[in-house]
């Protein structure tokens, strides 16, 4: 499994044993913790923490002491003394890419892989942190090939984020990527919400604060991944000039949303839903052409569903808005647990995936 930082504590833990999943981005953070026994789910807790913006700008952590305060206090809120802690990082300069090889030795893989990344990385090798993961026969079906998903992140992030959570107590045992941790979601949390995961082809966006990711799945497999560059900037920023700050216009968005097809007389609602729907037009657009890279490229059957996840999945008509640009179904990413009796927000999708990460 990916681990993005060899510096992380090596520690063995019981299958059944707490784990935190706790996601952080520029204006807020997502934990979720559980046990999970043998693909059974228990002592399920989550929550959202929302803290100043300013703290977090894109993948720089800005002010470290505040934001370890956060953390420090997170941690005594929710009782993580001690409990492995599994996280993800969301930045722009964040690199993965799903790579079909042949067959070959793990060693002979490894260099492979290396010298892929090498080609499409931004930064060199030697400033970032690469690691892969082996998905298997390739989507392609070709027992010849490997389908292996690769993420690289530059080494100076990943230690402002290793030093970020062990300075405020937590126990970090490992750094994940969205991809990963959507797959983890889908299948093992999302299967009685989404029954047909396994036998069609799905495509899960999280719309997250300061990164989209899009992840397209085939009969169970990740075939795809991708990270686009788009945040809730481009829902914000339009308004903030004339709205004042980031909170109030997060209130405003978050409270009315888009009107779809509602008459209104109310100038500024219609105002944000003009915005709102600009951007959709530019976010859509992206996801088309990123979904029909993908299917050309591996020779894919089509997309059949979309599932929307992450902090903007929750701006008042953003389904229906995202669907009339695409004719097939879009879902939002609400899960239900029969054996809990809770419902798990969409926005939350990552933070649970992190936490059913082995470790």
């Amino acid at each position: 499994m990916l681990t993005y930082f060899a510096k992380l504590k090596n520690k063995f833990f019981s299958s059944n044993e707490l784990i935190c999943g706790l996601e952080l981005d520029r204006l807020s953070l997502r934990l979720f913790t559980c046990s999970n026994k043998e693909g059974n789910i228990s002592n399920v807790r989550f929550g959202i923490e929302e803290f100043p913006s300013g703290l977090i700008d894109d993948e720089d952590i800005i002010n470290k002491k505040q934001m370890q305060e956060v953390l420090h206090n997170v941690k005594f809120r929710y009782n993580l003394k001690d409990i492995p802690v599994v996280t993800v990082i969301n930045s722009r300069k964040i690199v993965t890419r799903y790579l079909e090889l042949p067959n070959m030795s793990e060693k002979d893989l490894k260099s492979a892989v290396f010298w892929e990344a090498e080609q499409y990385l931004p930064y060199t090798p030697e400033e970032a942190v690469i690691d892969y993961v082996n998905l298997g026969s390739a989507a392609t079906e070709s027992n010849n090939m490997l389908g292996i998903l690769v993420g690289a992140v530059p080494k100076e992030i990943a230690y402002d984020y290793y030093n970020l959570f062990t300075d405020a107590g937590l126990n970090l045992v490992a750094i994940d990527i969205t991809a990963m941790a959507l797959k983890r979601w889908l299948f093992e949390l999302g299967k009685w919400q989404f029954p047909d995961t396994s036998f069609t082809n799905l495509c899960v966006i999280n719309l997250g604060n300061d990164i989209v990711d899009l992840v397209i799945f085939q009969k169970g497999k990740n075939v795809f991944a991708r990270s686009l560059k788009f945040s809730s900037k481009n829902f914000f920023e339009p308004f903030i000039d004339v709205n004042g700050n980031m909170e109030d216009v997060k209130e405003k968005i978050f409270s009315n949303g888009f009107l779809n097809g509602e008459q209104i007389e109310d100038d500024s609602k219609v105002i944000i839903d003009f915005n709102l729907r600009s951007a959709i037009q530019d976010l859509t657009k992206e996801v088309k052409d990123s979904v029909e890279y993908c299917q050309s490229k591996l020779a894919l059957q089509p997309v059949a569903k979309f599932i929307l996840t992450g902090s903007l999945s929750k701006i008042p008509g953003i389904k229906d808005a995202f669907a009339e640009n695409f004719n097939i179904p879009v879902k939002i990413g609400n899960l239900k647990l029969p054996d809990e009796g809770l419902e798990i927000p969409a926005e939350i999708a990552v933070a649970a995936g992190l936490s059913l990460r082995e470790v």
